[in-house]
């Protein structure tokens, strides 16, 4: 789940990018949540018992993502 959320963060930040105008806030917002999610990532190698919790929390927002984990329209930010 987490590697498919940074994948859909990251996906967003290059669309964000090729726009003829960027919004800056939601690149910001996205960047922000690809770090945090890294941290998150480091967080499961050394604590694995951690591994139930970060993954539901991804598992959640991917979920309001909606059915396609946020392909299409520019959906929510992270």
């Amino acid at each position: 789940m987490l590697r498919r959320f940074i994948r859909w963060c990251t996906q967003q930040i290059l669309e964000e990018r090729r726009a003829p105008r960027p919004d800056e806030a939601r690149l910001a917002d996205l960047m922000a949540a690809v770090q945090k999610s890294s941290a998150d990532e480091k967080v499961l190698l050394a604590d694995p018992g951690q591994a139930a919790r970060i993954t539901a929390a991804y598992a959640a927002r991917l979920r309001e993502l909606g059915p396609s984990n946020g392909v299409g329209e520019r959906g929510p930010s992270c």
